[in-house]
């Protein structure tokens, strides 16, 4: 009886697809073939609770060191989580031409459409360095091709996107990786464009980002198709997302990280606004926000940023006028409520000056220096 149990637990998670390919749930699967008349190859993972009486969103992924098994591992925990297919190539190659790797995901995106019930609506597509240039050109190719997660590079056709092109773009790159201002710009580039984008660094270089990393941008996707009725709202599965990424901030401020554990509560802020979740990360970001060390790390930051716009020869001071004026008219804006707020007083005392004030001088002393640095 024992043994007969453990064939039927095996035979559930298996299932056939047309008369000859047995396929495993739950389990990466390597080296399938896109189809007969062609060498090359992709690995698969299917939820374990995959079935085909339904469809089902997937995630196309190309490395360009041809790491298909590889890489379905490491998506492999989300993916499950969030109940995405994963296809990895096996043949996408960094040496080759785009025009080569582009083909070659061609083919196994309508290799694997052909094979598996995906949801039309939910198609998306992940790569890195040379393989995101793929996966960014890729919905140009592909017509339901609806995001794309660029690592460390990207390639934009302005024309396609001029032409009314709509795709989310999540853009990923390490701390350590100089492409991450190419990311960032092309996040704004399209955000203007009207289209979803937003980015999401890392510790690292120029590589995949960890599992926590690839949760995040795996559920910008999955929320936004919830909120477009591509897929049935699922209040566990969206606090679940939350869960997972309110703990990698957490994370961040536990490792001292106050900045990046700000601008990371900053997006969210946005992204749950619709799930009520806006005020408690508020009340989060304004805990950071009174550490000496974020202050420190933001004007750090700034730097840092000012400095690579310069090597690079973009107009600095354009971006410095701009940045400035924000600032001043944002302490502008609040030492007039704290103004009107101290003049409400009963008993004003004249020569006591607003809090303000001194908050402003600070800020000309700092943007001084950086003057002075540049």
């Amino acid at each position: 009886m024992k043994y007969f149990s453990f064939f039927l637990a095996v035979i559930s998670t298996s299932l056939m697809l047309g008369q000859q390919m047995k396929l495993t749930k739950g389990m990466v699967i390597d080296s399938v073939a896109v189809n007969d008349s062609i060498a090359e190859t992709y690995s698969l993972y299917l939820p374990i609770n995959f079935t085909t009486d339904r469809t089902w969103p997937i995630l196309f992924i190309f490395d360009p060191e041809k790491r298909g098994r590889t890489v379905n591992q490491l998506f492999r925990q989300p993916a499950e989580e969030q109940g995405y297919i994963l296809a990895a190539s096996n043949h996408i190659n960094k040496d080759s031409t785009l025009l080569s790797n582009v083909k070659v995901a061609t083919r196994l995106v309508n290799g694997v459409l052909n094979l598996l019930p995906v949801d039309m609506d939910q198609i998306y597509a992940a790569s890195l360095a040379e393989g995101a240039r793929v996966a960014s050109v890729m919905p140009a190719v592909i017509k339901n091709l609806t995001g794309v997660i660029a690592v460390g590079d990207t390639w934009i056709n302005t024309d396609f996107i001029k032409k009314g092109a709509n795709f989310s773009f999540v853009g990923l790159a390490g701390y350590n990786d100089y492409r991450k201002f190419l990311i960032g710009e092309t996040a704004v580039y399209l955000s203007k464009s009207g289209m979803p984008a937003t980015t999401y660094f890392f510790d690292g270089g120029r590589e995949w980002p960890g599992i926590e990393v690839i949760s995040n941008a795996l559920g910008t996707f999955t929320l936004q198709s919830i909120s477009k009725g591509r897929r049935i709202a699922d209040l566990s599965l969206t606090e679940e997302i939350y869960q997972n990424e309110l703990q990698y901030a957490e994370q961040l401020r536990g490792s001292m990280q106050f900045y990046k554990a700000y601008q990371l509560l900053e997006k969210m802020s946005t992204k749950y606004a619709m799930y009520g979740k806006q005020e408690e990360l508020e009340q989060k970001m304004k805990d950071i926000k009174k550490s000496s060390v974020f202050r420190t790390q933001r004007l750090s930051s700034i730097t840092e940023l000012l400095l690579q716009r310069k090597s690079t020869g973009t107009s600095i001071c354009t971006f410095l006028m701009k940045t400035y004026i924000l600032l001043i008219l944002r302490i502008w804006a609040g030492g007039m409520v704290k103004l009107r707020n101290w003049k409400s007083y009963k008993i004003v005392r004249r020569r006591q000056k607003p809090k303000w004030h001194s908050g402003y001088r600070a800020s000309c002393r700092i943007w001084h220096l950086i003057l002075l640095m540049i």
